[in-house]
């Protein structure tokens, strides 16, 4: 009879403790998403150091070296999720973005052209690679990678607002137009696209007053206060109050 129970004790004593490390790791969760970074990452690197962690581990405390802006040991915890599960498309693509919001550009591209040979099919990864390629001024490249995003998933609105980034870079505004008004058509409850036509419509302005163009500037400025007001509409951002803001103050300044 003893060698049933001590089975199941050994039972009782895994699932006790798989529930103990996993109700840590939820605690270090909620401590992340009340922005109380450091006592999260003691709990996450407490449980690295027992061995009682998974990728998940390695993600979250990233996520919370991030918010400290630790940037390099935030990427290094990206590596070891990445080691820990080398086939999951997400981590490639939280690596990526992080390069490219810390502009280590080169670097993300590579990580970029990477992840793209071992998953040829992920249109994300293909979508950070000709962001960077256009961050980098590779525009030709960037924009032929866009059309074939395009073709392969025309109903998909995001190639169309890195496009009109693309554009806007080689100083064709109309194009730029073209390609966000397109990105609203087809989801036209995304702030950020009536926001980035409002910045697109603001800096074309500029351009036309500094030509002297007053008339054609302030129906400019007009149609940049509408589509920010349309964003702001949809989720108000401090950052788009600002804009709006300083549209209005540009408005005032032209008779």
């Amino acid at each position: 009879m003893k060698k049933p129970i001590l089975s199941l004790l050994t039972v009782l004593s895994v699932s006790l403790y798989s529930q103990t490390t996993e109700n840590s790791f939820q605690k270090a969760h909620e401590l992340y998403r009340n922005k109380a970074y450091k006592e999260s990452i003691s709990i996450l690197e407490s449980r690295i150091k027992n061995k009682e962690n998974d990728f998940r581990d390695h993600l979250l405390i990233s996520h919370n070296y991030w918010a400290i802006e630790d940037i390099d040991k935030s990427i290094d915890h990206l590596y070891s999720a990445l080691k820990l599960k080398p086939d999951d498309t997400e981590i490639y693509i939280e690596l990526i973005k992080a390069y490219t919001a810390s502009n280590r550009l080169r670097g993300g591209l590579e990580i970029a052209e990477t992840a793209q040979k071992k998953f040829p099919n992920s249109k994300e990864i293909k979508l950070q690679k000709v962001f960077i390629q256009g961050k980098l001024g590779m525009l030709n490249s960037a924009l032929a990678g866009i059309e074939e995003l395009k073709q392969e998933f025309p109903n998909d609105p995001r190639p169309l607002n890195v496009e009109a980034n693309l554009y806007f870079l080689q100083g064709d505004f109309e194009k730029a137009e073209i390609s966000l008004k397109w990105a609203i058509s087809l989801n036209s409850d995304n702030p950020f696209y009536h926001n980035n036509l409002a910045l697109l419509y603001e800096k074309n302005a500029e351009s036309l007053l500094k030509s002297g163009k007053k008339t054609e500037a302030k129906t400019m400025l007009l149609d940049a206060k509408k589509s920010i007001e349309q964003a702001i509409q949809l989720k108000e951002i401090e950052v788009m109050a600002e804009t709006q803001k300083r549209i209005e103050e540009k408005l005032i300044t032209i008779p």
